[in-house]
């Protein structure tokens, strides 16, 4: 699947269910008893909501399977079977993978991190070993210094809110991401917060599925 200009375009983010697997944490919060050993481990993560905005209906979404107020991954299905291409932050790379092993079938076609990295002529990921002292291209860092503000949480505490009925928390939390992805998207160049160079985005982004999970 490759970006079609022109066609009906998504963005979407995902939330996890099940949190991080860390000593501190787990030593915290007792009553918590599943727990994903590592960021690859997509298939004890769970999904807790699956936030998206279409530009085709300008209108944002929200899904999950543990509400019954709110739609479910099945009618997330069908809004993705709609549009044609697919936006996300680090969604090729953590997100469709996430939400493959949740029985969710999409495909990211411009994941916004590898347009950023390859606008600074960078590789698409970088193992711990071969990154910069102190640099990231994680939303938070890009948003504000890009658009003026950033996440509202971050990405880890989202299971653990969830667990404690803090729902409507990771909600408000998932949509915020992806009204970021989808501002930064809009944007044909930004500031690369490591080096202050300008940035202009590629139209295209072609790259070959790698599973290697990021937290940027």
């Amino acid at each position: 699947m490759s970006f079609s200009p022109g066609a009906p375009t998504l963005v979407y983010d995902c939330e996890m269910k099940n949190p991080i697997h860390d000593e501190y944490l787990a030593k915290r919060h007792p009553k918590i008893q599943k727990w994903a050993r590592d960021w690859r481990d997509f298939e004890n993560m769970g999904i807790s909501v699956i936030a998206a905005y279409s530009f085709q209906s300008d209108r944002y979404f929200i899904f999950g399977e543990d509400d019954p107020h709110l739609p479910g991954f099945d009618l997330f299905q069908e809004v993705v079977g709609n549009h044609e291409n697919i936006v996300a932050f680090s969604g090729a790379y953590f997100d469709d993978l996430l939400c493959e092993a949740n029985g969710i079938k999409i495909k990211t076609t411009y994941d916004l991190v590898v347009a950023i990295r390859r606008a600074a002529g960078l590789p698409d990921t970088w193992a711990a070993s071969e990154k910069p002292r102190g640099w990231s291209y994680k939303l938070e860092y890009m948003a504000r210094l890009n658009l003026g503000y950033g996440k509202m949480a971050s990405g880890k505490d989202a299971p653990i809110d969830w667990f404690y009925g803090r729902k409507a928390m990771v909600r408000a939390y998932c949509l915020h991401d992806v009204k970021l992805t989808k501002e930064l998207y809009q944007k044909p160049s930004l500031i690369d917060p490591n080096t202050g160079d300008v940035l202009y985005l590629p139209t295209f982004v072609e790259f070959a599925k790698i599973p290697i999970a990021t937290e940027e």
